[in-house]
């Protein structure tokens, strides 16, 4: 299939689409396809089977905001590049979702979970210009109309957030994680290489880190609860020094 002009539902449509694909009782065995958002931002997705009971779906696309335009939880997103990647089988699917560089502007859960946090200067952020992060990493796997989300990392300049949880499609949301100030991860970084215990607020002068918080109910009536916390759990600052580390591996690569 060649498509000169495919319609996204956004500003980002994609010229000089190309598919090739084997069908089989309805569903995709074989997917190949490309397109072009401009002369030099690609969007690209494949479907093969790896054995006769699963098939793995990869996105690669240098523009996020077709593939989260459908999120009502956000209503105002910028930049972002997307790579998606999902194991499918007959009963469930398990999937590895990364966003780098994006803004994300006008998230009614987010603001609240701000102001109840006391960053109400971050919040007014979201709500304005919007707030920047440099990397959003979800693992996650679904079973019928359940989507339970293992683990998610969002670090940002302003602020970074660590969560899981699970989705009942229409029915709940239950969430529990981690904010902390981009201030906050900062000054652990530098004390790292010096100080052992680095779990303690007070080893560092700092009074509280960060919140947990709890998101639970429908999805038209989340209740948000917050609590401050004096440490951070080593699960959070393994996996955010993990994706610094990477970043910093990423960067010299390109010099």
């Amino acid at each position: 299939i060649n498509i000169n002009k495919l319609i996204t539902g956004t500003q980002d449509d994609v010229s000089d689409f190309a598919m090739i694909a084997k069908i089989n009782k309805g569903t995709f065995e074989k997917l190949s396809s490309k397109g072009n958002f401009s002369e030099n931002e690609i969007v690209e997705m494949s479907i093969y089977q790896i054995d006769k009971d699963k098939k793995i779906l990869q996105i690669i696309s240098d523009r996020a905001k077709p593939f989260v335009k459908n999120f009502d939880f956000i209503k105002g997103f910028e930049g972002g590049k997307l790579e998606y990647e999902s194991v499918i089988s007959k009963e469930a699917s398990n999937s590895n979702l990364i966003i780098t560089n994006f803004k994300v502007s006008k998230v009614p859960a987010l603001a609240q979970l701000l102001t109840l946090a006391s960053l109400q200067g971050i919040a007014d952020t979201l709500s304005g210009e919007g707030i920047r992060f440099e990397s959003f990493e979800m693992k996650s796997n679904t079973k019928d109309n359940l989507l339970n989300i293992e683990e998610s990392l969002a670090l940002g300049p302003a602020i970074s957030i660590f969560f899981d949880g699970y989705v009942d499609k229409g029915k709940i949301v239950s969430l529990n994680g981690t904010l902390v100030p981009a201030r906050t991860v900062n000054k652990v970084i530098g004390w790292i290489p010096v100080v052992g215990k680095i779990l303690v607020g007070n080893k560092i002068g700092e009074g509280v880190f960060g919140v947990s918080f709890k998101m639970k109910g429908p999805p038209k009536n989340i209740k948000t609860t917050v609590n401050p916390i004096k440490t951070l759990t080593p699960r959070f600052i393994t996996r955010m020094l993990e994706k610094i580390k990477s970043k910093k591996n990423k960067n010299e690569e390109t010099k």
